[in-house]
C-alpha cells in the first residue's frame, strides 16, 4: 500500500499550502478546514504506521541485537552456493 505517496503527503501539502493564505489566521472557516485536514493527515499516518508493523511482523523483523554469527551470514550474498564466482562441481542436465 503506498499510503504515503497517495495520502500522506498530499494532505500535508494541502495543510501547509492553507497556511499561506492571507485568510488564514482571521477567517475561522480556513481555519477548521486546515483542522481537518489535518486530522486526516495524523489519520493516514496512523494507517501507514499500522501497515509498516504489520509487515515487520508479518516478516519477522524485530528490534533484537544481531549477533556476530548473525552479521558474518548477512555479510554473504549467497552463503548456500559457496564463494562468489566459483562453479558448480556438477552441472545440471
Amino acid at each position: 500500500m503506498r499510503i504515503r505517496e497517495t495520502a500522506v503527503v498530499p494532505l500535508r501539502t494541502i495543510r501547509t499550502r492553507l497556511k499561506l493564505l492571507p485568510e488564514f489566521p482571521f477567517v475561522s472557516s480556513v481555519v477548521t478546514l486546515m483542522q481537518e485536514v489535518k486530522r486526516l493527515e495524523q489519520m493516514a499516518e496512523k494507517i501507514e504506521a499500522s501497515t509498516i508493523a504489520d509487515l515487520l511482523t508479518k516478516y519477522q523483523v524485530s528490534n533484537a541485537p544481531i549477533t556476530e554469527e548473525e552479521l558474518k551470514l548477512r555479510s554473504q550474498p549467497f552463503p548456500s552456493l559457496g564463494a562468489v564466482g566459483s562453479r558448480p562441481t556438477k552441472l545440471l542436465r
